[in-house]
């Protein structure tokens, strides 16, 4: 079972990935045994069979794991979904997870360049000249983009777009591996946290169950005793 540790939700802009470039989100995991991550995608080559390598390490540097992920598995505005073996001894640890194009094939030398423009346009770092709208429409129609917030939303970490840090951050999810057991347990110790903070819930919650106990015990008198 995973579930949710921590998150970035903002979307005001995407960032794209292709030739020459990268893309990195580093996090803070609130919990042991971190096991997933999930990704805004824009992918406008549903079914293509480009590749983009995925790679997870530790602030050390150190490899955890790598993969490479076929266009064909990456749909357009979609929660991409990538699940692992969960890391034991995670908590309180950063992690940095990049994700990059890989291919062996050639391709058009000015397309980092574009990308490039493409990037910093959408990060308002520069205005894209007049006259290029055919060479923009088919590089952002053959390249992978990231859902991006130009906002500091998450303050554990930070994106990293050609090596250069950003003020915002990329749109993800990070999830942590549990038994049922401890996730009952957790949620238990949330409700009890979340009472003991907020009086107001507290007595909303149990007059809300006062008047629904009612109402059932009513309906099952009815039902035992019909006139």
């Amino acid at each position: 079972m995973r579930r949710l540790d921590s998150f970035q939700e903002k979307n005001d802009t995407n960032l794209f990935i292709g030739p020459g470039n990268s893309l990195k989100q580093t996090f803070t995991a609130g919990k042991d045994g971190l096991a997933g991550i999930r990704l805004l995608v824009f992918n406008p080559r549903l079914g293509g069979r480009a590749k983009y390598k995925l790679t997870l390490t530790d602030e050390g540097n150190n490899l955890i794991w790598q993969d490479l992920i076929s266009e064909s598995n990456l749909g357009w505005a979609e929660e991409f979904r990538y699940d692992f073996k969960g890391i034991a001894n995670s908590k309180n640890k950063t992690f940095i997870f990049s994700i990059e194009y890989f291919t062996d094939k050639e391709i058009n030398p000015s397309d980092k360049e574009i990308l490039s423009l493409i990037n910093r346009d959408h990060l308002n770092l520069e205005t894209i000249p007049q006259g290029m709208e055919e060479t923009l429409d088919r590089v952002q129609k053959s390249f992978l983009s990231l859902g991006y917030s130009r906002t500091d939303n998450y303050r554990q970490g930070a994106a990293y777009l050609e090596g250069s840090m950003l003020e915002g951050d990329l749109v993800f999810k990070i999830f942590h591996q549990t038994t049922t057991g401890s996730y009952l347990k957790s949620a238990g110790s949330d409700f009890s946290f979340r009472i003991r903070q907020d009086p107001a819930f507290f007595i909303f919650f149990f007059t809300l169950i006062f008047i629904l106990t009612l109402v059932f015990w009513h309906r099952i008198k009815l039902l035992l005793n019909p006139e």
